[in-house]
């Protein structure tokens, strides 16, 4: 694979991460909890700006077009709400929901990312392509960072053994801190750097 071929690959993986982070903001506003809604609308808009920055970088960089080449789907919405009524979903199914979806498929999900991201950097590195390489490097950096903050949200929710009127209670608050740093991605500002 040349250079071209592995940013390529990068911008379909960020493809599937806007997917990713929609199919649970879904799933949270459909189990009504709004806060871990808007924590994955944010993460669903920063992976597509930086796909689009992504897809800049090429163009700038190589001269070359960039399809957006995605082969695949998330499912985690129809996986988890499959003969399920909203009204009328179990409280011990709904928890588990809950658990299953950070304990397992967010933070699953975040380490195939960076592992991914830190292959095509280090081919990138073998290839001699220092400046796709930086490039990369500065997305497994974020990526890294979104890692330690899933892990220590379930450290958290683990702490208090999963309860629900905390984690009810704290919905308000992801709401607002996820609005607010919605609000400061300011696409424009970004693409036209």
């Amino acid at each position: 694979m040349n250079a071209i071929d592995l940013l390529n690959t990068l911008n379909s993986k960020y493809l599937s991460a806007v997917d990713f982070h929609r199919n649970l903001s879904d799933l949270y506003t459909w189990l009504s909890l709004e806060g871990y809604a808007a924590w994955h609308s944010y993460q669903m808009a920063d992976e597509l700006l930086m796909q689009r920055k992504i897809k800049k970088f090429i163009a700038e960089n190589y001269n070359m077009p960039v399809p957006d080449v995605y082969n695949g789907s998330v499912d985690i919405f129809e996986n988890y709400t499959s003969n399920l009524s909203r009204d009328k979903i179990p409280a011990d199914r709904r928890l588990d929901i809950i658990k299953q979806t950070w304990e397992k498929d967010y933070i699953d999900w975040e380490n195939a990312a960076l592992s991914a991201y830190e292959d095509i950097a280090k081919r990138l590195l073998e290839l001699g392509d220092i400046v796709a390489f930086n490039f990369v490097g500065r997305i497994i950096s974020e990526v890294a960072g979104e890692l330690a903050r899933v892990k220590n949200k379930v450290i958290e929710l683990q702490g208090h053994e999963w309860d629900m009127p905390q984690i009810t209670a704290e919905q308000l608050e992801l709401t607002d801190i996820y609005s607010k740093r919605l609000n400061e991605l300011r696409f424009g500002d970004e693409l036209l750097r």
